[in-house]
């Protein structure tokens, strides 16, 4: 890791909503192991505190397993507070103080939106609103980087769509006289994630039972934890007003997914039927946006390749946006192997 990005969040009081999931945890372990900076302080902010107590006490194994000073003194480093970003009293009751904010807050999985619509409108968009308008009466926000889903980019589901109008209002934000800088991440399937398909076909090996897939001829991209945390360092490092950082991510065929995990070309399989607004192929970026990209320098020292779309809004313009794909970035295109697909698997302890 370059040397920049060791000081990235120094000094910074950083507010992470969604604190408690998947994305969530990863992001605070490796802020507390130092790897990006040691920030004054940071706040998990979510509604669920059966999920902040769990938090708490991992947090409290990590002491005896690592030695890092951050992780010892992680009572004076983490804060926590409960509360809903649907309620914008919540936001502003916790918000001041705070320079740097992470919001992975989100209903994110797709048929429970594709059946509640409404309630995805309310977490995704209406509590993005809600953000906006909490920093823009604080004042002092440096930067919000907002989390996305490849899902977005030509939506067919509830989720997507939610999901594509969370981009917009963000986006717009950086019209307002706030100083405040509103950028994002888009990304695809996170491996170890919470309703990520990899750990459900993982269960249903270890317990002797059939995998069930929706449909044989999907394709999705794939991204560790680890991945998912450098693109959100990407964007607070990199990322301009209305700018949205993707990863030029692998794909993988579900096929070779379930091969990889199982082992087995011959494994049994049921096929389930694709589900409401699913698709089978995702795109990470649409061929619209294609034609208005930049590239993140290697020099940051990232260790993926980035792309940054550039806000088509025309106060937002000139960021030197150039075309530089030819076809949009699609989950069927350049899929990895079987045996790379157990690598990394293997890699991440999945396998």
């Amino acid at each position: 890791m370059a040397f920049e990005m060791k000081k990235l969040l120094d000094q910074k009081k950083v507010f992470l909503t969604g604190g408690t999931g998947s994305l969530g945890r990863a992001f605070l372990n490796e802020v507390l192991a130092g790897k990006f900076g040691y920030p004054d302080f940071i706040t998990v902010f979510s509604r669920d505190e059966a999920k902040q107590f769990y938090l708490q006490a991992e947090l409290e194994n990590n002491v005896a397993a690592n030695e890092s000073i951050i992780y010892e003194n992680w009572r004076e480093k983490v804060r926590f507070f409960i509360g809903d970003i649907r309620e914008l009293a919540s936001i502003k009751q916790s918000l001041p103080g705070h320079d740097l904010i992470v919001h992975a807050a989100a209903l994110k999985q797709v048929p429970s939106c594709e059946h509640f619509p409404v309630e995805a409108m309310k977490t995704n968009c209406i509590g993005a609103e809600n953000l906006v308008r909490a920093i823009n009466e604080d004042g002092r926000v440096e930067k919000c980087i907002f989390i996305s889903t490849d899902k977005a980019a030509k939506p067919t589901n509830a989720m997507g769509i939610s999901k594509a109008l969370q981009e917009k209002i963000f986006i717009a934000a950086n019209q307002s006289q706030s100083e405040t800088v509103f950028a994002g991440v888009r990304y695809g399937n996170v491996i170890a994630s919470r309703g990520s398909v990899i750990p459900v076909f993982i269960d249903q090996l270890k317990n002797k039972m059939p995998i069930t897939v929706t449909d044989i001829r999907m394709s999705r991209f794939l991204l560790s934890l680890e991945e998912a945390v450098e693109t959100i360092m990407a964007s607070i490092a990199c990322a301009g007003p209305g700018d949205i950082v993707v990863p030029n991510a692998r794909s993988a065929k579900i096929t070779d997914v379930i091969e990889a995990v199982t082992e087995d070309t011959n494994y049994p399989t049921i096929v389930t039927g694709i589900r409401p607004g699913e698709k089978l192929h995702e795109i990470m970026i649409s061929i619209e946006e294609a034609v208005n990209l930049r590239r993140i320098d290697r020099k940051f020292g990232f260790e993926q390749e980035f792309f940054i779309i550039c806000s088509q809004l025309p106060q937002l313009l000139n960021r030197n946006g150039k075309k530089l794909l030819d076809n949009e970035l699609s989950s069927e295109d350049s899929t990895i192997s079987v045996t790379q697909i157990r690598q990394l698997l293997s890699e991440h302890n999945l396998i």
